[in-house]
């Protein structure tokens, strides 16, 4: 008698990066908000707080926090996958008007404030956040390829069971195994 049965320890891989298509998900709309906050018309304009100032590799460096009108939470930069307290870079203008003004000026999305970037941001933050999905895309584009080969191997393994034929693929196998009906019992 034969029978289909997976291969446990091959289900790792696919098991691990199952979990990265919700992250891969969270990093698309990130970087959508983070396209919807480069246009003007979308963004408002707030005064932070700096709270920590250093000199970085491109220039100064901040931390900041602010609030929004009408809301009692304060917003500061956040990572992109959602750490808080970031490092953001300031071209020395920026850090200028900051420090003439007391304040820094930040521009956030109303609807999400946790949305937001310094008047002044050195880099790219459009091609940040579409490197880091682009990243999360690659690892979902392995599991996806993973979940062709395990459906593939499992019909496989099927037609192997059907012609009794032992056979051992990834994911799958089909093997023998005693049947009980023809033990010959007390001997």
């Amino acid at each position: 008698m034969f029978v289909l049965r997976p291969v446990p320890h091959h289900f790792a891989i696919w098991l691990l990066l199952a979990p990265l298509l919700l992250v891969e998900m969270y990093t698309l709309d990130a970087l959508q908000r983070v396209v919807v906050l480069q246009s003007p018309g979308h963004a408002r304009t707030a005064l932070a707080e700096i709270v920590e100032r250093r000199d970085g590799a491109q220039g100064p460096e901040v931390r900041y926090r602010f609030r929004v009108p009408g809301r009692e939470e304060q917003y500061f930069a956040r990572g992109a996958i959602g750490g808080g307290g970031v490092w953001v870079p300031i071209s020395q203008a920026a850090l200028a008007d900051a420090t003439q003004r007391g304040e820094l000026r930040v521009v956030y999305l109303p609807e999400d404030p946790w949305t937001n970037q310094p008047v002044g941001r050195l880099g790219h933050p459009v091609a940040d956040s579409f490197c880091l999905w682009g990243l999360f895309l690659l690892f979902d584009l392995v599991w996806v390829a993973e979940s062709f080969v395990i459906a593939r191997n499992y019909v496989r393994a099927q037609a192997m069971v059907e012609r009794r034929t032992p056979h051992r693929a990834r994911f799958w196998e089909s093997r023998r195994i005693p049947d009980p009906r023809f033990e010959l019992k007390g001997w």
